[in-house]
């Protein structure tokens, strides 16, 4: 399923671990994106807060990467946006 554009209810995902990028400037956030799906065990969720506008389509293209699986975003009341990404 094609979900780049997918945004989801707030509550439609359990998440394993949640990153905070708010505050960091491309690519640095992917980076940080990269290091926590690495981490991570096959199965589990990525939470990824973040503010940067092109965020809608860099974190939906690192998410479908080596078999991960983007699951859509939730914009939240207060600005920013929130990434599921499922690893792979």
């Amino acid at each position: 399923m094609n979900r780049e554009n997918a945004e989801i209810n707030s509550g439609e995902f359990k998440s394993n671990k949640v990153l905070d990028t708010r505050g960091l400037n491309y690519p640095m956030q992917l980076r940080k994106i990269k290091t926590a799906l690495e981490s991570m065990r096959k199965g589990n969720v990525l939470e990824i807060w973040d503010l940067d506008p092109y965020s809608k389509k860099s974190i939906p293209e690192i998410g479908n990467r080596n078999s991960n699986e983007f699951l859509g975003f939730v914009n939240d009341p207060d600005g920013y946006t929130i990434y599921f990404i499922k690893k792979g």
